[in-house]
């Protein structure tokens, strides 16, 4: 189980991937020690390998909270849709102003980023 964590490092995959794999594990090891599959010393170790430690922050590129509370602040209410102001009826009232096309079109079959853009 150690080295299947090592190795797993090693390859470069996140901590939460590592993690999520060795809970799997664990609980195949603790189902088949119950049901007399795997000796009860073995699952015991199984269950000791402690997972990889997170460190540091998030990489992907998320705001702080003061930089969430500030776009939160300059949202304009008549650019946000809900139920009083359906999206058809803000297509007729404000044409193109809450959409735009995208150039060059994205696959739909792939992945792709967007960036919101706002006037504050």
């Amino acid at each position: 189980m150690l080295r299947c964590r090592i190795h797993l490092e090693q390859r470069g995959y996140a901590p939460a991937t590592i993690n999520l794999g060795l809970a799997a594990v664990r609980r195949i090891a603790y189902e088949a020690a119950d049901a007399g599959l795997l000796s009860p010393e073995l699952a015991a170790g199984i269950r000791r390998v402690k997972g990889v430690r997170r460190i540091g922050v998030r990489l992907d590129n998320w705001p702080t909270p003061e930089q969430g509370r500030r776009l939160l602040d300059s949202a304009v209410p008549s650019n946000i849709s809900h139920a009083a102001r359906p999206w058809q009826k803000m297509q007729t009232e404000h044409p193109g102003q809450n959409e735009k096309p995208v150039k060059p079109a994205p696959d739909p079959d792939a992945w792709f980023h967007a960036r919101r853009l706002s006037r504050a």
